[in-house]
């Protein structure tokens, strides 16, 4: 899994993560539900949601909402839905869930944030966010019901990070062995003939 999107990656903890959940993959090649639990996932814990497709809300339903998240965010989302975001994020996070869940590919995403300190100035150096998501399933047989999506948050300026979000306005979202948002220095770039 790591291999696939190993090119895209800036945060280490993602790397251990992927790793961590190719353990989990069955025969089948698809990692449910049931194969791990919160203590195999501990280090992560605080920066994982999981959220399953709900045919009756017609939604991704947050079946869990990590601590970190919920703190950065202000509030928990267990047991709501991607409804909650504005809909352009909605319709994103939308739109990822669903290549995964169809395709089997992990997406990384990446975000730069504005950080307000408490008395509202604007923190004067980048706070980067990755994001990976990967699918699961909640069933012991059949394909893949929900995904499962970390947030790694670095406060800092990595190098790499830097022209990544100026070339791309300050977000993007790669597909392993797929298309890249255009301007990402991340993604190799096709080689020419």
């Amino acid at each position: 899994m790591v291999a696939g999107v190993a090119d895209r990656l800036t945060c280490e903890s993602s790397r251990r993560l992927l790793a961590a959940l190719e353990r989990f993959r069955g025969p089948d090649g698809i990692i449910r539900r049931h194969a791990f639990g919160p203590e195999d996932l501990w280090p992560w814990l605080g920066g994982i949601a999981i959220n399953q497709w709900s045919e009756q809300r017609g939604d991704y339903v947050y079946r869990l909402f990590g601590t970190h998240l919920a703190e950065n965010l202000g509030r928990d989302l267990t047991g709501l839905t991607f409804g909650e975001w504005p809909d352009p994020v909605a319709r994103i996070m939308r739109d990822q869930a669903d290549l995964v869940r169809r395709t089997g590919a992990v997406v990384v995403s990446h975000y730069r944030l504005k950080v307000i300190e408490r008395d509202g100035r604007i923190e004067d150096r980048v706070q980067t966010q990755e994001k990976v998501v990967v699918a699961i399933a909640y069933a012991a047989e059949g394909p893949p019901d929900a995904v499962l999506v970390h947030v790694d948050q670095t406060r800092g300026d990595l190098s790499v990070l830097h022209a990544h979000m100026n070339a791309t306005d300050g977000s993007c979202w790669c597909v392993a062995g797929g298309p890249v948002d255009e301007g990402c220095p991340i993604a190799p770039r096709p080689r020419s003939a």
